[in-house]
């Protein structure tokens, strides 16, 4: 994570064309734009609010939340399988895939999804063992997040629908 950061304040990158194009929606928040849902303006608006309006800033943000999706892999795998050394070796996998490395430099709504996604799938297995009210609320809020990231969200959702209607 540290080597993504000096890496990121030490090149002079510009934003890329869907990065600019997020920056300047976050300028205009709208309840939507032509083809993506408002999730990735609003928290470019925020982040740049607290932290200053700088390409550094801004590209931050998918490396964080790359960081907290690596988090969350790590309770997926330690929950599933209840061993440490499995859940950190998941974790570093999760963290040091080619795909996530290089994505973690790109602000995109594909790194907001995966964080509320594995949020979701973790919500999911907390609600499968301890069912209650609150539990099946985190679990809306974090499949909406997920959704008012990326609409492909809705895939979840219908995975949900076969998961908790399913005959046993």
């Amino acid at each position: 994570m540290i080597i993504k950061f000096i890496s990121i304040y030490s090149t002079n990158f510009d934003l890329f064309g869907d990065e600019a194009q997020y920056w300047l929606w976050s300028k205009n928040l709208d309840f939507g734009y032509f083809s993506k849902p408002p999730l990735l303006p609003g928290i470019i608006a925020l982040v740049c609010s607290v932290f200053g309006n700088s390409f550094f800033v801004i590209k931050m943000i998918s490396v964080l939340m790359y960081c907290v999706s690596s988090f969350v892999v790590f309770l997926i795998s330690n929950k599933l399988y209840k061993n440490f050394d499995l859940a950190l070796l998941t974790a570093a996998s999760f963290f040091l895939m080619p795909a996530v490395s290089v994505s973690s430099f790109l602000v995109s709504t594909d790194v907001i999804l995966v964080l509320f996604w594995s949020l979701a799938l973790l919500q999911t297995l907390i609600v499968k063992e301890k069912p209650s009210f609150l539990n099946f609320i985190l679990l809306g809020v974090f499949v909406g997040l997920a959704f008012l990231a990326k609409y492909a969200a809705i895939y979840f959702i219908v995975s949900l629908i076969f998961l908790f209607f399913e005959k046993t």
